[in-house]
């Protein structure tokens, strides 16, 4: 069973994570029917993506500032037979999760 949640609203869209998922490691971003998943470590859409493409400067700005809490809950939403597993935290958002900070 896909299991989904809701990490974000912002200007209309919403930002999912789903917990059963396929290579490579991505979030959706949904808004009037359209549902585009982009690269979890870049920010960019996947390749063949199409729609929502007058947001990829709004979403790229959006990922850069949470891309730290998009990972962490990348990593805690994998079931242990899920075929991506977790994704390397970068140093800093662990130096972030320390100092206390959510950015």
């Amino acid at each position: 069973m896909l299991t989904e949640e809701q990490f974000a609203r912002f200007s209309g869209l919403s930002i999912q994570i789903y917990s059963d998922e396929h290579p490579p490691p991505h979030f959706h971003v949904r808004h009037a029917g359209a549902n585009v998943s982009y690269a979890l470590d870049t920010g960019c859409r996947l390749p063949e993506m199409k729609g929502l493409e007058k947001f990829d400067c709004n979403i790229s700005r959006w990922w850069e500032d949470h891309k730290c809490e998009l990972i962490l809950m990348w990593n805690r939403l994998r079931p242990s037979d899920c075929p991506v597993g977790p994704v390397h935290v970068p140093k800093e958002c662990l130096t972030n999760l320390k100092e206390g900070h959510d950015d």
